[in-house]
């Protein structure tokens, strides 16, 4: 009786051990075969993405695509402290490269897709006058005007990198009005809150009312560069890293470039 019962526990430790195998194998091949994507993208993306989103969906009905923008230094810190994200698409590569030094990402799911350029902009019709300032005599005739937050947001870093660099952030900074984001700023310009701000040039293309007045080439200044990281979790979904693919496809490519994001040549 002994033996029989040592032998029926036996078999019921294999079974259980069977069903946890089972249960770990299935979980893993539900996470690589998952039909959704969740994205974090700078804020200037929104359209442009948005209508890639689309596109990818004609491909692709059976995947979902979630994405929440803002400014890239903020989604990066998110997805630090635990969001979950499986691409992240910045303006910045510094936010970046901090998922790859905290482990969450690895660069070789790095891709860098296009690039953008920064400039100062007023909105509607602006005098003669204005246009043929220089940019310190912008700075030293206006009340307010917009940046992003350079802490956290790509368009206001790459902002103070450039005024810093001609001898001006510091003594104008008292004026700057900081946004959590560079289509906040842009709300901003629109609104009249702000007399111009620091902007990139696909949001101008967003506005035809919109006047850029300088335009920043990156021949002098860093490049805006735009990478996009599958985090850890994200590499373990095989939709996310079909995600990824399909924007450095023509077809997205096209879609960005309608928008005013140029093409990435390394």
């Amino acid at each position: 009786m002994a033996v029989a019962n040592k032998n029926l526990f036996l078999i019921f430790l294999i079974i259980l051990m069977t069903g946890a195998l089972s249960i770990m194998a299935t979980s893993g091949q539900k996470r690589g075969e998952e039909k959704s994507v969740l994205i974090s993208a700078a804020s200037s993306l929104t359209a442009a993405l948005e209508d890639t989103i689309e596109s990818f969906n004609s491909l692709y009905p059976e995947i979902t695509v979630r994405v929440s923008f803002g400014g890239s230094g903020y989604l990066a810190t998110q997805i630090e402290n635990g969001a979950p994200v499986d691409i992240l698409i910045s303006a910045d590569q510094k936010d970046v490269t901090r998922l790859i030094n905290k482990k969450i990402a690895r660069i070789e799911s790095s891709k860098i897709l296009f690039r953008n350029t920064l400039i100062l902009a007023g909105f509607g019709n602006l005098s003669q006058n204005s246009l043929e300032l220089n940019l310190k005599e912008i700075l030293e005739h206006s009340d307010k005007i917009g940046i992003g937050n350079p802490n956290f947001v790509a368009a206001g870093s790459y902002t103070k990198n450039l005024l810093t660099g001609k001898g001006l952030f510091s003594d104008y900074s008292a004026k700057f009005i900081l946004g959590n984001s560079v289509r906040q700023v842009v709300g901003w310009l629109e609104s009249g809150e702000v007399e111009y701000a620091f902007i990139y040039k696909s949001d101008a293309r967003l506005n035809p009312a919109i006047t850029t007045i300088r335009e920043f080439s990156s021949f002098r200044n860093p490049e805006i560069l735009y990478p996009a990281i599958l985090t850890l979790r994200g590499e373990a979904n095989s939709s996310a890293e079909l995600f990824q693919a399909f924007l450095e496809s023509e077809r997205a490519k096209n879609i960005f470039k309608y928008y005013g994001f140029l093409p990435y040549q390394s």
